[in-house]
């Protein structure tokens, strides 16, 4: 039987370099499937994958064309997977949330407005730390650098990152090292319960370094708000004792925890759902240590 003609959505012929060719053939729903099939059966039948996928046999024979490389026939004319197969599988099984997460504005699980939150991502800048490791930690350090000088000079207690509390005392200078000290150990301490929740609960090990470096971007709304905080300060501090700026401190604590999830997303290469289940976890760990300890 002669295989059918391939309709207008089809590739044109894979790319003659390897490394090309490996991502072109997982670059299909359909070869994806093949593959993990053959993956978790141990071996397959032509018969088999055109009842499970439902395609015709000419786009079946496309597909598997492509992926010669990567599958192949035992004696029994079985499709077995080659020992690049066997790597392209074990590749898609550890990354399978990845490429389900990696363009967070295609999740159908997310509602139009954490669409749009998530877009005030400084995107550009986790591409380019992605990209450039060395730029994200030059570019996180001056934002911690900068968070720890506002918290010294506004005299503001931020022992868990997410939570803010202002000192209306006359504070020493001593006093206010010690506070932008506790926020440095809070970040740290933040920054390790993230890493260990991905690990342990997700099964996430990958890009730990890339995750450190890119994390303190998530900061940036509170970096605005210790502005505003600070500039009203020393206007009037009668100013920072409305309900105002409570309610400005809320949104940008909810930026920020949504930009640190989506941070996860990117690094870590997790769904939206689980990224912001292990930020509210942290957020939560840090809300009951600030209710039973003193600030």
């Amino acid at each position: 039987m002669e295989p059918e003609k391939k309709n207008h959505n089809e590739e044109k012929s894979p790319p003659p370099n390897f490394e090309e060719s490996f991502y072109y053939a997982l670059n299909h729903e359909i070869r994806r499937s093949i593959i993990r099939l053959i993956g978790e059966n141990g071996k397959g039948s032509f018969t088999q994958f055109k009842r499970s996928l439902d395609i015709s046999t000419g786009t079946l024979y496309h597909h598997l064309d492509v992926l010669k490389t990567l599958v192949v026939q035992d004696q029994k004319k079985k499709y077995i997977l080659s020992t690049i197969g066997k790597h392209a599988y074990d590749f898609l099984i550890k990354n399978y949330d990845s490429m389900e997460s990696v363009k967070v504005e295609e999740q159908k699980t997310v509602s139009n407005f954490l669409n749009k939150i998530f877009n005030l991502a400084p995107k550009r800048a986790i591409e380019l730390i992605n990209n450039k490791i060395h730029y994200g930690w030059i570019i996180s350090s001056a934002i911690v650098v900068i968070f720890y000088t506002l918290i010294v000079i506004g005299g503001i207690n931020s022992s868990y990152i997410f939570f803010l509390a202002y000192h209306d005392d006359d504070l020493t200078i001593g006093i206010r090292l010690w506070l932008g000290a506790k926020f440095l150990i809070s970040l740290v301490l933040v920054i390790g319960f993230s890493e260990l929740l991905c690990r342990f609960l997700y099964k996430k090990t990958e890009n730990t370094v890339r995750f450190v470096a890119t994390f303190s971007l998530g900061l940036f709304p509170m970096i605005i708000y210790l502005v505003i905080h600070t500039i009203l300060a020393f206007v009037n501090p009668i100013f920072l004792e409305g309900i105002v700026i409570k309610i400005i401190m809320v949104v940008f604590q909810i930026w920020t925890i949504l930009l640190i999830s989506y941070i996860q997303i990117v690094t870590k290469f997790i769904k939206i759902e689980r990224s912001l289940l292990i930020t509210f976890l942290i957020h939560y760990i840090a809300f009951n240590i600030l209710l039973f300890t003193s600030i």
